[in-house]
């Protein structure tokens, strides 16, 4: 791999932080991205939830702003299996995206989206080529795993919360066609 980082110039290097086999796979790594060269933001997001739940995740200056990445500890749970989790789809995978929003108390790159096919993290050392500068590592990751379980309820609620919104969402799509048929 460090062969195709050196014929890149180390420009805009990353990996996929999961295997082409982990496409609905466990989600055992957390990626937040904060688009913002604030310390103080970055501080406050490490001492608010992330705090909560014992993680101390690597971070990363990335040029334009801060990556932290977090390992978790999923073993005990497969959220696709479990039976509270099955009328939703994909749970997997709106986990990641649950879990960036929370944990940074929704201070995280609104357009940033993760999945597991595109959980790129940037490679410390390489050139961000939005900025030219190199990518640092502000905070190394302490090697604990939080348990999944701690944010498990949070999910369900948030999961029930985005359910409400898809359906008023489109009932009032609904109700504007309804209206647009009357009148025509």
């Amino acid at each position: 791999m460090d062969f195709r980082f050196k014929q890149s110039n180390y420009l805009d290097c990353r990996i996929n932080a999961y295997s082409k086999h982990d496409i609905i796979g466990d989600p055992n790594f957390l990626f937040i991205d904060i688009d913002c060269t604030s310390e103080v933001l970055l501080n406050d997001v490490l001492a608010g939830k992330l705090r909560s739940i014992e993680a101390y995740p690597t971070v990363l200056f990335t040029g334009s702003g801060y990556h932290l990445y977090q390992p978790i500890d999923c073993t005990c749970i497969r959220l696709d299996k479990f039976e509270i989790f099955s009328k939703f789809a994909e749970p997997s995978r709106q986990f990641l995206r649950f879990a960036e929003r929370y944990l940074s108390d929704d201070k995280c790159d609104p357009n940033h989206n993760p999945s597991f096919k595109s959980c790129m993290v940037r490679i410390p050392g390489s050139i961000n080529s939005k900025n030219n500068l190199q990518v640092r590592i502000v905070q190394y990751w302490d090697n604990e795993r939080p348990d999944i379980r701690l944010l498990l309820g949070s999910f369900y609620a948030w999961l029930l919360t985005e359910d409400q919104k898809r359906i008023k969402y489109f009932d009032s799509i609904s109700n504007s066609n309804f209206r647009k048929s009357r009148i025509n």
